[in-house]
């Protein structure tokens, strides 16, 4: 990133996920009334259990490693690699795994 100073009401965030040996760890870069992004490091697991964001459209980028999606009935619905970003409008249930050896860095917005 260019060494400049950014004006409001524009942020710059830099990626740099911690990365874990084991579990889940997350890093939140912004977060405004309609708007939160997060990254995160999941080594295994994921969000295991069937749930929905009632009020909030999300988008998952996956960075690196790959995250299987599931739906309700533990149906697959994506298995996305790096690159691959996945779409889960509002009130729709979900759950995802890292699904690799390499862990599974991702990028989840919330609107």
């Amino acid at each position: 990133m260019a060494d400049i100073e950014t004006p409001a009401p524009f942020k710059v965030a830099k990626i740099n996920p911690q990365m874990v040996s084991k579990g889940k760890k997350g890093q939140s870069l912004f977060r405004t009334d309609i708007l939160g992004t997060t990254v995160q490091v999941v080594t295994e697991g994921g969000e295991t259990n069937l749930h929905a964001h009632a009020g909030s459209d999300a988008t998952w980028l996956v960075i690196a490693g790959q995250a299987s999606f599931y739906g309700e009935g533990d149906q697959l619905v994506a298995k996305l690699d790096k690159n691959d970003m996945l779409m889960i409008p509002r009130g729709t249930p979900y759950w995802f795994e890292s699904s690799s050896k390499e862990p599974l860095v991702d990028r989840k917005s919330v609107v």
